[in-house]
């Protein structure tokens, strides 16, 4: 086979850290309405969930469409971790919609 070079490791470079939380999200149950939450607040929490699955997708989960097939789950874990965010997301905005 052919000899590839290593990849380059990735650094995160911000000029600080991320914004707290502007709730607590341990305290935010079932029950709470969606919209006692400020929008970006959302936003901000889903784009940092989906960040942190995100990073972690190597080059090898890209190829060949490990992400299907008999061993996707082998081949690539954060993909579908990151498939299985966004699905189940749609599903709570849906959900949500739907009750208001």
């Amino acid at each position: 086979g052919r000899s590839q070079a290593p990849a380059p490791a990735l650094t995160r470079s911000f000029d600080s850290d991320p914004p707290l939380p502007l709730f607590d999200l341990d305290g935010f149950g079932a029950l709470d309405r969606v919209a006692s939450v400020h929008p970006r607040e959302w936003a901000r929490q889903l784009t940092r969930r989906e960040f942190d699955l995100l990073e972690r997708i190597g080059p090898s989960e890209l190829l060949r469409q490990a992400w299907a097939g008999a061993e996707k789950k082998a081949r690539a874990p954060n993909v579908l971790a990151l498939v299985g965010l966004a699905n189940a997301t749609a599903a709570w905005v849906a959900s949500v919609v739907l009750s208001e």
